[in-house]
């Protein structure tokens, strides 16, 4: 079986570009940029996740990307940050009460949209999307 290289890249493409569009409304109306959204969207369902670097290592966001988006995020009262109780290098990030309604629609907007990613796909076919695209990732980890 012959491989669509161009075809793969193109719907990776595809799908990160119509889930931008979906957080296009909510980044216009909060005035927030999509790289804060990203991140009030992992702070909210990620609790055990919750450095900037955890953020860069499963997001893959470049480290100063993050850094300056945290500090909108902070300026803006919708994170916290606390330093670590046993390593003061390491800062906790956490969504605080303001962030709440956007996390909200941050994840009705997810939810919505792998809903519609995924319509029409069998729990079985979803199943075995899911383990393939886990080796993939296993073999990126290995590259």
């Amino acid at each position: 079986m012959e491989i669509d290289n161009l075809g793969l890249l193109t719907q990776l493409k595809k799908i990160q570009n119509a889930y931008n569009l979906k957080l296009r409304e909510l980044s216009t109306r909060e005035n927030l940029l999509q790289i804060e959204l990203s991140i009030l969207g992992f702070l909210s369902i990620n609790h055990n996740l919750d450095t900037a670097r955890d953020i860069e290592e499963v997001k893959l966001i470049k480290k100063s990307n993050i850094s300056n988006a945290i500090e909108r995020l902070i300026a803006r009262g919708l994170i916290t940050r606390t330093q670590d109780s046993k390593d003061r290098r390491i800062m906790h990030l956490e969504v605080t009460e303001n962030a709440l309604a956007i996390t909200r629609e941050i994840n009705i907007i997810q939810k919505e949209f792998f809903e519609h990613l995924f319509y029409g796909i069998s729990k079985e076919d979803l199943q075995t999307y899911f383990m393939v695209n886990k080796k993939i990732s296993d073999n990126i980890e290995r590259l």
